[in-house]
């Protein structure tokens, strides 16, 4: 019987992401998935160095946990319109 655990991780914060908004800053948030699971951070508003220090979890067997990559990536909110692909 595999064992089952929890990955927790930490979104701390991102340093000199680029600017996609007309006044030279973003609106960041992060999208992490993992195991078809995922979680959105919150929006940083007219920066481009957030500090989210949020923290987000994934249960599972942990051969799959570790089995695949932690997708993450980053995007600019703009209201009333696509957000805009910061990187991941």
């Amino acid at each position: 019987m595999a064992d089952s655990g929890v990955l927790r991780v930490r979104l701390s914060h991102g340093l000199g992401l680029k600017s996609a908004d007309s006044n030279g800053y973003s609106d960041p948030y992060c999208k992490l998935t993992l195991l078809g699971k995922t979680h959105k951070s919150k929006t940083i508003k007219k920066t481009l160095n957030p500090t989210w220090n949020e923290e987000f979890s994934w249960k599972g067997q942990l051969s799959e946990i570790t089995a695949e990559p932690l997708q993450l990536n980053c995007w600019d909110y703009d209201f009333g319109s696509k957000d805009d692909y910061l990187g991941n």
